[in-house]
């Protein structure tokens, strides 16, 4: 079911984020919501077997990503505890306020992982505000290092040819068809574990019972 979320932001970073356009002059944050979509309803109602593996990637990569900034977050507010600051009179304004119709479970990932860039953003904007980055050029380095995942996983979500992929299914995967042996040349092949953990994940959609059972036991026969 689709959401509209309301999303606010309070760093420029993250403002940019959303705001940004491809080349056709639309919002790419839109576009990346309805690739998704998209993508999970390839899985969901036709078993596409790459459409799987694209967004259980997608939700690795996200989840490194995701770790990784509220990692530098409890490293900043680490430092903003042992310099003592008095944060009580900052106020951090709402650079931004976005209406997202988010459909899928992968979707909403994806803006958790803004909102924890927009977080750590907001920590290093303090800290620089207080001159507690030894070096100024760290404050920009970092800045740049911290977008730079985001970026690059949604371009390459968005250079998924969901088209081509769209054509091969889970019963090519298993019965090893001339379309997926094909497809697999240009879209990489796919190992029998890694289908069976993308099945399993709980923010991809599930396949009925007695379909997933039957698909269970022949992937434990690949082996």
């Amino acid at each position: 079911m689709e959401i509209v979320r309301k999303v606010q932001v309070h760093s420029p970073d993250a403002k940019w984020l959303l705001e940004k356009k491809l080349s056709n002059g639309k919002p790419w944050i839109n576009i990346t919501m309805l690739k998704i979509s998209k993508l999970y309803n390839l899985a969901g109602q036709k078993q596409c077997l790459y459409a799987y593996i694209t967004l259980s990637n997608f939700l690795g990569e996200l989840h490194k990503i995701k770790r990784r900034l509220e990692k530098l977050s409890n490293q900043f507010e680490e430092r903003i505890k042992e310099a003592k600051l008095d944060l009580s009179n900052i106020e951090v304004p709402i650079k931004g306020v976005y209406e997202l119709r988010i459909g899928t479970a992968p979707g909403a990932e994806l803006i958790a992982v803004i909102e924890a860039y927009d977080h750590l953003h907001c920590l290093i904007s303090i800290i620089d505000k207080f001159n507690l980055f030894k070096e100024h050029y760290k404050f920009f380095k970092s800045l740049h290092r911290n977008r730079s995942p985001i970026i690059d996983l949604i371009a390459r979500l968005l250079k998924v040819d969901q088209k081509r992929i769209a054509e091969i299914s889970i019963t090519d995967f298993l019965n090893k068809t001339e379309s997926y042996l094909n497809a697999a040349k240009v879209l990489g092949e796919v190992q029998p574990a890694v289908l069976f953990a993308a099945l399993n994940l709980e923010l991809l959609p599930k396949l009925p019972p007695s379909k997933r059972n039957l698909i269970t036991y022949k992937l434990k026969h690949m082996e």
